[in-house]
């Protein structure tokens, strides 16, 4: 069943990717849907696909606790190691944040700057994603490096070998700061990058943080695949991105 699961979500993004008739491609969201609650009602481990990184903002860590990755891990597992969160959508964090605060370097920063790493701290620790992510910093191998140095391109941030840089010029404030961190980490915490599969779900986790919930609709999951597509036509869909840490061929 695991298998199928991830072969449903290429079908279906596929299939979102060529426009095909939304009555369609709902239903076929839908099936995948009561897959992934039927794989969890027997509590089987099964592979990280996009049905967790975008349709239910489950958070199954891909990393034990060396890092390493690990393609799956036993259900309910809740997250990267090194911190823990509620595990009910509304409620309060229960993480130490010391260390992530820590994770956060504004060594080149004023102290007369709008956006600081205590209130990025407070406005990851308001949503589900937010806490996910700061307990993913856990887990970095260098604290996240804040700079006004423009980036000329617009770019918010980038990340490469656990080593991430926000471009605070191209942040609006502290809500696109905190995005920019999910964006990163999430790079970072399943592997994923050079491909528009892959920004598709970094953007997908910014969107579920800003707008406060665990899940998104047809349409703004159809809104991201299409800004993607224009935003990053250097990249293929997959093939010749990076999944799970490796190249994928196709």
């Amino acid at each position: 069943m695991e298998k199928l699961l991830e072969k449903c979500m290429d079908i279906y993004f596929n299939m979102v990717e060529k426009g095909c008739p939304r009555d369609l491609t709902r239903d076929v969201l839908r099936f995948i849907i009561d897959l992934g609650n039927e794989l969890e009602k027997q509590e089987k481990p099964y592979r990280k696909t996009i049905i967790g990184y975008v349709c239910k903002g489950e958070d199954y860590s891909t990393r034990d606790e060396h890092g390493r990755f690990t393609g799956s891990v036993p259900h309910g597992s809740g997250g990267a190691s090194g911190g823990s969160s509620s595990s009910s959508d509304g409620g309060q964090a229960s993480s130490n944040y010391a260390k992530p605060i820590e994770m956060l370097d504004f060594s080149d920063m004023s102290d007369s700057e709008n956006i600081t790493a205590e209130k990025i701290i407070e406005d990851l620790s308001r949503t589900k994603i937010g806490r996910d992510t700061l307990n993913t910093l856990n887990n970095l191998p260098v604290p996240i490096k804040f700079t006004y140095g423009e980036y000329t391109t617009g770019v918010r941030g980038e990340e490469k070998g656990g080593r991430i840089i926000i471009y605070l010029n191209n942040c609006k404030n502290t809500l696109w700061a905190s995005r920019s961190v999910i964006h990163e980490c999430t790079h970072y915490k399943y592997g994923i990058g050079q491909s528009q599969w892959a920004e598709c779900v970094c953007i997908a986790q910014e969107l579920k943080h800003s707008r406060n919930r665990n899940n998104l609709t047809y349409s703004e999951l159809r809104t991201i695949v299409t800004a993607v597509k224009d935003v990053y036509p250097e990249f293929n869909w997959r093939k010749g991105g990076i999944i799970n840490g490796r190249r994928k061929s196709r």
